[in-house]
């Protein structure tokens, strides 16, 4: 019965070449896209689950001003 079915699907996807394209490639793209975004979200979601008091962690952020242009930055000032 199996084989029927692979036989039929075969028959279709040869028939209708270019609408058979579209489709898979429309599919094999959204579940690319999908992966990555879940490849993504574990990435960030993984931080900082080691310590022990991930709670009490912080980030320090150095704002400069230097003649009117702003710029925030990760980093900060050794005696901070």
């Amino acid at each position: 019965m199996f084989k029927n079915y692979l036989l039929v699907a075969y028959r279709n996807l040869w028939k209708d070449k270019i609408s058979s394209i579209i489709n898979i490639v429309g599919l094999s793209v959204g579940m690319a896209c999908c992966m990555l975004i879940l490849i993504y979200i574990k990435d960030e979601l993984s931080f900082n689950k080691t310590n022990v008091n991930e709670k009490n962690i912080y980030r320090i952020n150095w704002i400069s001003n230097i003649n009117g242009i702003i710029t925030p930055n990760a980093s900060v000032p050794v005696p901070l």
